[in-house]
């Protein structure tokens, strides 16, 4: 869930944000059908959410599915399922608006060059290549690499055989190089990425190469090299031991590998040195989008003095079913003259719905648990090196 401000008709500010992992499109990737517990996990957690912005009195909630729902053969019965117990009617959307979206947020986050570009969005189901020249967006190829995916149809042993990291590796250059083929096989200049698998991958390249946090997300570039030492170490190591690493837990730790691999061929392919990362994904798009969909009545409302809400709740692979994670996401958007009192409202709705506080600091992107997990505590690698004689 995102909290935000609608400083005007045109721009936001992000207050908050809070996550919950519920991998809807758990275990649907070899049958096609969406299994009851992962449904219900979706729903419960959107009704969670959007009790929490109505009780902020948000004038609109907006909620996408992406994916996992998208190409199960039961996903009518997830989307009934969560109107019925949140009151929220998910809108299943094609791969080429979510591309759309993820576009207008880096557009929003980074105010993109105007030169060819490629952004990466690594989800639970599908990754997502989306071509554009600054403002304009020129093609977007979705693509059957998502992290979950691979971790249920490839990964059968913990940690990976040597024969199962090749297959992935095979498996995403030909997969990619198809993808890259239909895009036209551009010149790309620069690289972007926008998703929770890459901002955790940079994160631990960071925490390895420099013994610290990352100190900012937005406009960081994760070079290839970096993220090429760290992969071979993941690869190498059980999920529990990846679990164990700084802001990861279980369903994190599961998809760092596919992750990791997907990304890595993704730059070699493009004869990109490195990524230069996005704070903002899916979820801000949809605030974007809102909010130039409704430009001229927020000009009014603005002019009158009076605030406006919204809740964007984004579905995707892998974070709601996230589809990119599968978790549930929400963006509670209000008008500047209704700031004053809505953090206090805030921290009594957190505690009335069992939400944990967020903590004391500018809003960061989603890792898939607590950033400050194990902050400070050096990769067991660099422990091995410093304790060998």
């Amino acid at each position: 869930m995102v909290i935000a401000e609608a400083v005007h008709a045109d721009a936001f500010t992000v207050l908050d944000r809070e996550r919950e992992v519920v991998q809807v499109g758990r275990g649907s990737f070899l049958d096609g059908r969406l299994r009851r517990d992962a449904m219900k996990r979706t729903s419960d957690a959107l009704q969670r959410f959007s009790q929490l912005a109505r009780r902020h009195q948000v004038d609109r909630i907006v909620c996408t599915a992406t994916a996992a729902v998208r190409e199960s053969r039961n996903g009518g019965d997830f989307l009934k399922l969560a109107r019925r117990v949140s009151g929220v009617a998910p809108r299943v959307i094609p791969s080429e608006e979510e591309g759309r979206l993820i576009h207008l947020a880096v557009q929003a986050a980074l105010q993109l060059p105007d030169r060819p570009a490629l952004i990466v969005d690594i989800g639970g189901g599908s990754v997502q290549l989306v071509h554009v020249n600054g403002p304009h967006l020129l093609k977007v190829v979705g693509v059957p690499l998502g992290a979950l995916r691979l971790a249920e149809t490839v990964i059968e042993h913990d940690p990976p055989t040597d024969d199962e990291l090749e297959q992935l590796r095979r498996l995403a250059r030909k997969q990619l190089r198809r993808a890259l083929a239909e895009l036209g096989d551009p010149e790309i200049d620069v690289v972007f990425g926008s998703s929770g698998s890459i901002h955790a991958l940079a994160e631990l390249a960071h925490i390895d190469r420099h013994g610290r946090e990352l100190p900012q997300i937005n406009r960081h570039v994760f070079g290839l090299d970096a993220l090429a030492d760290l992969t071979r170490r993941l690869e190498h190591m059980s999920q529990q031991e990846r679990a164990a690493l700084p802001g990861i837990d279980e369903a994190r730790a599961e998809i760092l590998v596919p992750g990791a691999i997907v990304l890595e061929q993704v730059l070699r392919l493009t004869g990109a040195k490195g990524i230069r990362l996005s704070d903002y994904g899916v979820r801000e798009g949809l605030v974007v989008d809102w909010l130039r969909r409704h430009a001229s009545e927020l000009s009014t409302i603005e002019a009158a003095g009076r605030g406006r809400a919204l809740a964007p709740a984004v579905r995707r692979p892998g974070r709601l079913a996230r589809a990119r994670h599968q978790g549930a996401r929400m963006a509670a958007i209000r008008g500047a003259a209704a700031r004053r009192g809505l953090l206090g409202r805030l921290r009594r709705a957190r505690a009335a719905f069992g939400l944990h506080h967020p903590e004391r600091r500018p809003a960061r992107p989603d890792r898939g648990g607590d950033r400050d997990r194990g902050a400070g505590r050096p990769l067991p690698w660099r422990r091995a090196a410093a304790e060998a004689p």
